[in-house]
């Protein structure tokens, strides 16, 4: 099951990606996930900041914000709410956000399998579709 659901999720974030990228969804520093783009335009203009503050003596002050746990606190009504600003169809937000919502599952371990666990209605940063939401 679990390689047909991320066939499945990379499907629609392929589709979902085409029309972001066409329509001009996402600006700005948002636009890396997208097909054909990429984060080598942000990183070469901050290494040119970082030679000038050096070539010039100048103080420079860099904030980094660390994402990496971003995608584990979208909450699924705010991800809705989203998806309709963008007018996305209806149907391919309830699929999206039912993607997500009341997962159950169980660990396999040297005991056996656990019992039944349900995870919170958050979106999972292993998921193809992650990046994009």
């Amino acid at each position: 099951m679990e390689v047909t659901r991320k066939y499945f999720t990379k499907i629609i974030t392929n589709r979902l990606s085409l029309i972001c990228k066409n329509n001009y969804i996402l600006r700005g520093p948002n636009f890396a996930g997208l097909p054909g783009e990429n984060i080598q335009e942000p990183i070469q203009l901050l290494n040119s900041i970082c030679e000038e503050a050096r070539e010039k003596k100048k103080e420079l002050w860099i904030l980094l914000q660390d994402t990496a746990k971003a995608f584990d606190t979208v909450n699924l009504d705010m991800l809705n709410k989203s998806l309709q600003r963008i007018k996305i169809p209806e149907k391919i937000i309830q699929l999206i956000v039912f993607l997500f919502k009341d997962r159950q599952f169980k660990i396999i371990t040297a005991q056996g399998l656990t019992n039944t666990i349900t995870a919170g209605d958050e979106i999972n940063q292993g998921e193809t579709i992650s990046p994009l939401l």
